[in-house]
């Protein structure tokens, strides 16, 4: 069962019914079932909300989904958008829902991963971050999630939940796209016995095929 705990704006409301009472002691006599009432009835309302929102939260626990997404083109240096959609089934109503996602040690964080998210019961709601991609095979971890109820009072830690969809991405070191021009770099050998490729006035060993730029020679154009 998630932790539930009162947020700032619930501490508020109950030193507010406490300092109700405690005037309650000192005020005249007219005005303490007043404030005794209204003291005792904030109190009674903080304990049956409380109630309510762990079976809620317990809920959200065991039936909220989660699925990520990568989006844009997954090549070295790129910037793509890490996108969790959460779904919440009708039998809960949490509010909002914080997601902390954290990006694997690989790539390059360009927004926080912590985002809120208003999510109506029986329907979903969309968290992003965006990263810079680096070559080589990255494996995200699994997501956690805080619930915090319609009116702000309460909130929930999930905890780490299971994710559908987008696990672990490999980015290439070069992508090959079509209508690019790119050059070709080779590296010269000095070694006299090496036989000569056709490669026309230039070296024989491929170095690196790159994005072609101004200053490069028009020779090199593959």
């Amino acid at each position: 069962m998630p932790g539930v705990r009162l947020t700032p704006r619930g501490y508020g409301l109950l030193v507010f019914a406490a300092g109700a009472l405690a005037a309650s002691l000192i005020s005249r006599p007219e005005y303490v079932a007043a404030l005794t009432g209204s003291s005792l009835a904030l109190a009674a309302f903080l304990m049956l909300y409380h109630a309510w929102f762990t079976v809620k939260a317990s809920l959200a626990a065991s039936l909220v989904r989660v699925e990520r997404r990568l989006e844009g083109v997954r090549r070295e240096g790129g910037v793509s958008r890490v996108v969790l959609r959460i779904h919440v089934p009708g039998t809960v109503f949490p509010g909002v829902v914080e997601a902390v996602d954290r990006p694997p040690p690989g790539l390059v964080l360009l927004e926080p991963p912590r985002v809120s998210v208003p999510v109506p019961p029986g329907g979903w709601g969309e968290a992003w971050y965006t990263v810079r991609l680096r070559a080589g095979r990255h494996r995200w971890g699994r997501p956690r999630l805080r619930l915090v109820d319609p009116l702000g009072l309460f909130e929930a830690d999930l905890g780490p939940v299971d994710v559908e969809g987008l696990v672990e991405a490999v980015v290439p070191v070069t992508v090959y796209e079509p209508g690019v021009t790119r050059a070709v770099r080779f590296h010269a050998e000095a070694s006299a016995a090496r036989t000569p490729m056709p490669v026309g006035g230039v070296s024989t060993v491929f170095l690196e095929l790159r994005e072609y730029m101004p200053d490069d020679d028009s020779r090199l154009i593959d």
